[in-house]
């Protein structure tokens, strides 16, 4: 993933944004990899402006959505590490801010990226209670999901509710404490991909 994200910056029109191969032997492999998170964190430290390519059409082509896109795919891979190794992930909390940011990329950013359609109807809220974020989404049969217009206020079919460390773990599929209430169906459209 770093080394694809390394060539997203040093090409930022997507025509030769291709990951150089991972070396087989495995020491030379760790080393390999240490260079690429400090080239990683290197490059990602520059101007956040600045172009990069990005395979979402929702994020703007810039080096500041590449970094956002990255401390959460490491974020959600960190999670992943420590449930293997079965034990601590009451430990890992992840700070309301930037978990609420991770909600946010996620239902906002990623999920409307998506090319495919779903086939679900309603509507849902998601709720961070210790930040006082809210998202509202629209599913329609035939569509990408898209954010309900925040003007039209709505009974939601299905409320997904909780601290955002909690809200970010739900909707990436890894375990969670959040409160869901309503029709449950509606999660499939939500699925982290």
């Amino acid at each position: 993933m770093q080394s694809w994200a390394r060539a997203s910056l040093a090409d930022p029109s997507g025509e030769l944004a291709v990951a150089g191969e991972a070396p087989r032997d495995w020491d030379a492999l760790l080393s390999w990899w240490d260079e690429q998170r400090a080239g990683l964190v290197g490059e990602l430290g520059g101007d956040p402006d600045a172009p990069a390519w990005l395979p979402f059409g929702e994020y703007p082509p810039t080096v500041g959505s590449l970094a956002r896109r990255q401390a959460h795919e490491a974020a959600i891979h960190r999670l992943d590490a420590i449930i293997a190794g079965r034990g601590g992930v009451s430990m890992v909390t992840f700070d309301p801010e930037f978990a609420a940011d991770g909600v946010d990329e996620f239902l906002t950013m990623l999920l409307p990226s998506r090319r495919t359609e779903h086939q679900s109807e309603g509507s849902v809220l998601v709720h961070a209670t210790d930040v006082d974020r809210l998202w509202s989404l629209r599913l329609e049969p035939g569509t990408r999901l898209r954010s309900a217009d925040p003007e039209q206020p709505f009974e939601p079919d299905l409320s997904i509710t909780g601290v955002a460390d909690q809200l970010y773990r739900a909707l990436w599929g890894r375990p969670y404490r959040a409160g869901i209430v309503g029709d449950r169906s509606l999660l499939e459209p939500l699925r982290a991909p």
